[in-house]
């Protein structure tokens, strides 16, 4: 009965676990000694990092090399420039593609 009921009512999204799975995995190849802004959802998943900078509290922090934005959608403000690849790209910062998925994170070098 338990088990019924929990298949009708308790849906899990299998999609957002395979969306978080692959972004672990991308996040996993940044090289071990890069400086990384992040958007605030991704700094847990980079906590052992020496240098990891908040793109919420410091958008420009000089010594960044690498910028990781969180592109998937219940995490993403249309209305912040600093969110979009573009603005980062104008930075001066290059998308590398082979770390980067569309809807799920983008991760630009300098």
């Amino acid at each position: 009965y338990a088990a019924t009921l929990h298949s009708l009512y308790v849906k899990t999204d299998t999609q957002a676990e395979t969306d978080a799975s692959r972004m672990h995995e991308l996040l996993d190849a940044l090289p071990e000694n890069a400086a990384v802004s992040a958007s605030d959802s991704l700094l847990a998943a980079l906590c052992d990092r020496t240098w990891l900078f908040s793109l919420d509290a410091q958008p420009e922090s000089p010594a960044t090399n690498v910028i990781v934005l969180d592109l998937r959608e219940e995490f993403t403000t249309s209305d912040t420039e600093q969110y979009g690849v573009a603005y980062y790209q104008s930075q001066g910062y290059t998308l590398r593609d082979d770390l980067s998925q569309t809807g799920i994170l983008a991760v630009l070098f300098k």
